[in-house]
């Protein structure tokens, strides 16, 4: 996927989906939202929210952090030294402790899926 910042969010959202070989309604599903909901991000008539954004990239398997500040959000270990006052080692660590309780999570139960078919 292409970094270039003069692509819109649905710009890379759209190219990332069909460079994964999968449809809007492929991607719907395994996000766990309505298809149209992937169309309207897609097309710039609406903005994710951060969790399914995150579902998104997950999918996708991009990285999620750069379509989150495309969105208004800093990174993890950023927010981290803003709202905690920590350093940025211990910010990197909080972030890294997160990463890993997501991981740990899925290899759990890695056929867990939701039950938002609706969007946001």
């Amino acid at each position: 996927m292409s970094n270039d910042d003069t692509h819109s969010l649905g710009d890379i959202l759209r190219t990332a989906r069909q460079e994964a070989g999968l449809s809007v309604r492929d991607l719907a599903a395994q996000v766990g939202v309505h298809f149209t909901h992937i169309g309207q991000l897609e097309s710039g008539k609406r903005n994710p929210s951060p969790e399914n954004l995150q579902r998104i990239a997950e999918v996708l398997n991009v990285d999620a952090e750069p379509l989150l500040a495309m969105i208004g959000l800093p990174p993890p270990r950023m927010y981290f030294r803003r709202k905690f006052g920590v350093s940025e080692a211990e910010a990197d660590v909080l972030a890294r402790l997160i990463e890993h309780q997501l991981t740990k999570g899925k290899e759990k139960n890695p056929n867990e899926t939701t039950d938002n078919k609706g969007g946001d």
